[in-house]
């Protein structure tokens, strides 16, 4: 089973999944942040990295004082959003995010954004900042409309806001979570019954 995306030249928000990140989405991060052109790893990471880099980092997104949410289109990692918790009792968090440029400009940013500060706050961050490239504009113009204080710092943009959880916050994660796992039973349910019919969906001509 299949979640179409627009793709950039098209208008319609980005369909996709929206889910917690674990351990075992160690690859998937990795091979997203590879997929991003050289522009976009310089905004996510303030500067040019490598590949080496790239995969090292990849192995923290599940650490402990981490955690992180990702945009899934047809079952790929097409956007990632980060927290590093920080402060005493970790009530301040750091946000970082990346989106591959076909999925731009369709609200997939916007989503994970609004996700990410939900996780925030039902984890007790009361605090969030991202630090940003000046010329990242879209993920300026998304932290606004989120209520964040801009300042420009060191030549990069400071965006500050403050979170709390509350009943809707907790509901709107939960729903994240119980989409997929309803989306992830129906798959195996399609291909359970294509088996039973004698088709393999898994190898397919193109």
């Amino acid at each position: 089973m299949q979640f179409v995306a627009a793709h950039a030249s098209g208008s319609s928000p980005a369909l996709g999944l929206v889910r917690a990140l674990r351990v075992g989405d160690r690859a998937d991060v990795a091979a997203h942040l590879l997929r991003l052109d050289t522009a976009s790893r310089r905004q996510r990471f303030a500067g040019s990295v490598g590949a080496a880099f790239v995969e090292r980092y990849a192995r923290t997104v599940a650490d402990p004082n981490a955690h992180a949410r990702g945009l899934f289109v047809d079952g790929v990692l097409r956007g990632l959003g980060e927290l590093r918790f920080f402060g005493p009792s970790c009530v301040e968090a750091e946000m970082a995010f990346s989106i591959e440029a076909d999925w731009r400009g369709q609200g997939a940013g916007s989503r994970l954004f609004a996700s990410l500060v939900d996780a925030a706050a039902n984890r007790g961050a009361a605090h969030l900042v991202l630090h940003c490239q000046g010329d990242n504009s879209r993920m300026l113009r998304i932290a606004r409309r989120h209520g964040a204080a801009l300042t420009t710092e060191g030549g990069e943009v400071v965006a500050r806001l403050c979170c709390a959880p509350s009943e809707a916050s907790a509901a709107r994660e939960a729903a994240e979570e119980r989409v997929w796992r309803i989306a992830m039973a129906a798959c195996r349910g399609v291909y359970r019954l294509a088996i039973e019919a004698g088709i393999d969906l898994r190898h397919r001509a193109t």
